[in-house]
């Protein structure tokens, strides 16, 4: 079954998503599309020290966490897709090759391509917008 889909994500900032995700059983919607994305919050361990970086105006500090929230975040997705891509997308594997290796660089493709372009994204938006990651607390 197909299943469309906008994905709208507000907190510290806001994303959208449209797209067709397929889905064959309730454990692979949960893993795919819930455990997976619920995971990209494990990257807000550095959020304090982001913003406090961010704060005092050190740049190199405030680029360096924003990395590593990024490949924390990347990573902890991408562990759900893989194993995902074991169990559920093995079969589509081409002759020869094992689920694991089959997941491993069909999903790590994704992700380095999500990881970069989100770093690009960001990088963008904290130099040309900052306050945007810095929300005022009232």
């Amino acid at each position: 079954m197909a299943l469309s889909f906008v994905l709208v994500k507000f907190g510290p900032g806001f994303s959208i998503s449209l797209g067709k995700a397929s889905v064959f059983s309730l454990p692979q919607a949960l893993i795919e599309y819930v455990f997976a994305y619920l995971a990209v919050g494990v990257s807000g361990i550095v959020s304090l020290r982001f913003k406090q970086a961010l704060s005092q105006n050190e740049k190199k500090r405030t680029v360096f966490y924003l990395t590593v929230a990024i490949i924390v975040g990347i990573l902890s997705r991408y562990f759900f897709h893989f194993i995902a891509g074991i169990i559920f997308w093995g079969s589509c594997a081409p002759k020869g090759m094992s689920p694991m290796v089959y997941s491993f660089f069909l999903n790590g493709s994704n992700a380095l391509f999500t990881g970069i372009v989100t770093w690009i994204a960001l990088f963008l938006l904290l130099r040309k917008r900052p306050k945007l990651f810095l929300p005022d607390v009232r």
